[in-house]
């Protein structure tokens, strides 16, 4: 009969075992189904900014895959609107921050599953350019734009800028290697913001095509209706305002948005803002996709743009402003540096649409764009989509002394 008992508790304790052990194994099977968002499809018009932590520091969450942002079982990404307050279906929820929650494939705020197109801001985040307080290049003023958050600030783009002239002698953004899955075709912004930066100068005023060529013809000695350098329909020869860091080269709508600071535009004639430069961004950003690297962008300007003058042909520098402010750059720069190998690649593009033949005097550094792989494809009838060339970064910043200095250790080819 002992013998029995012990075999019998021998059995339970097994078979306790056994169901303990297996329902731990089961649970240990259960597979989670994923959270996932398309930036194109599930984002609202007005939607919030979606940040992460990384080592107590905020960033902005980017896609995983394509345009699909994928959080795992119990993955926290916070929801935020600057300036306005957060909505669900219309509602408004009294707060500008919020985090989601990804609980067995649904996306949980406040412990309710919500679909990401119903999550808006009540009013368009609120983007800031300000002086950061820095001095750039030993002698200018250092500005950033971006995101107010907590006592934090995301930044998107820094610059340099020079008051004296009110022009930005560059920008500094990064393209991420996730960039094709970013906003495509989001509206442009027909509007842009003055900030703090041009104390006195109505901005928007001087770039109106009429304004700029009575200022540029007065400069020139010309009749101040005269459309011989800025026409009145062609879409090439007037100045645009040309962005320094492009809106494309961010992902999220608001992002773009935010672009839309004078002080992230130079004066720049349009036949080159809507040929090989537009190219040539293009090219940087689909480089940086396909090769799945991040690359630091500076843009900026050097020299002023001098035409000559209707009487006596010498040659007068030009300004949007005859106060001698905003002046016309002859050159535009981009210098692109990919930080993890030091590699780095330079590009000038000629701020001048009426290049004759010889453009010698143009070539601030050796072309050598033939020891680039075909990752830039410029057009090289440049009397129609401008000029464009490529240098070594150290070459070129023999001549400019705007750009920072970076370590290069080579071409990226």
């Amino acid at each position: 009969m002992f013998i029995l008992s012990l075999v019998l508790m021998s059995l339970t304790t097994a078979l306790v075992t056994y169901t303990t052990t297996t329902a731990y194994l089961a649970k240990l099977s259960i597979v989670h189904p994923d959270c996932t968002v398309s930036i194109n499809k599930d984002l609202a018009p007005v939607a919030p900014l979606l940040l992460k932590t990384t080592l107590g520091k905020p960033e902005f969450v980017l896609p995983t895959v394509d345009d699909k942002i994928i959080l795992k079982q119990s993955d926290i990404i916070e929801i935020f609107c600057p300036d306005s307050f957060i909505s669900v279906n219309g509602a408004p929820l009294a707060v500008d921050l919020s985090q989601i929650i990804c609980c067995d494939g649904n996306f949980m705020l406040n412990n309710k599953a919500v679909r990401f197109s119903t999550l808006s801001c009540t009013k368009p985040p609120k983007d800031v350019a300000r002086y950061t307080g820095n001095k750039c290049l030993d002698y200018y003023q250092e500005f950033e734009i971006g995101y107010k958050y907590k006592n934090d600030f995301l930044t998107l783009i820094t610059g340099c800028f020079k008051k004296i002239h009110k022009i930005t002698l560059y920008t500094l953004n990064t393209i991420s290697k996730t960039i094709a899955g970013g906003k495509s075709a989001h509206p442009r912004k027909s509007s842009w913001k003055q900030g703090s930066f041009y104390s006195g100068v109505i901005v928007d005023n001087l770039y109106k095509r009429n304004n700029q060529r009575i200022a540029v013809n007065k400069q020139l000695g010309l009749n101040i209706g005269s459309t011989q350098y800025i026409t009145e329909y062609d879409q090439k020869y007037y100045l645009s305002r040309g962005h320094l860091t492009p809106k494309a080269d961010f992902i999220y709508g608001s992002q773009q948005d935010a672009t839309f600071y004078f002080v992230n535009a130079i004066p720049q004639w349009n036949l080159l803002n809507i040929g090989n430069w537009k190219i040539l961004e293009n090219n940087l950003r689909k480089l940086a996709s396909n090769r799945r690297i991040d690359l630091k962008i500076y843009t900026g300007t050097a020299e002023i743009l001098s035409l000559p003058h209707n009487f006596d042909k010498r040659p007068v520098q030009l300004f949007l402003d005859e106060r001698k402010i905003l002046p016309i750059p002859k050159f535009i720069w981009k210098v692109v540096y990919h930080e993890a190998s030091g590699r780095g690649v330079a590009f000038v593009g000629v701020n001048n649409p009426f290049l004759k033949e010889d453009v010698d005097e143009y070539s601030i550094c050796k072309n050598v764009c033939d020891k680039l792989s075909d990752y830039i494809q410029i057009n090289l009838n440049y009397t129609t989509h401008g000029y464009v060339y490529c240098c070594e970064v150290g070459n070129l910043m023999q001549t400019v002394s705007t750009i920072p200095r970076l370590n290069v250790i080579g071409l990226l080819t």
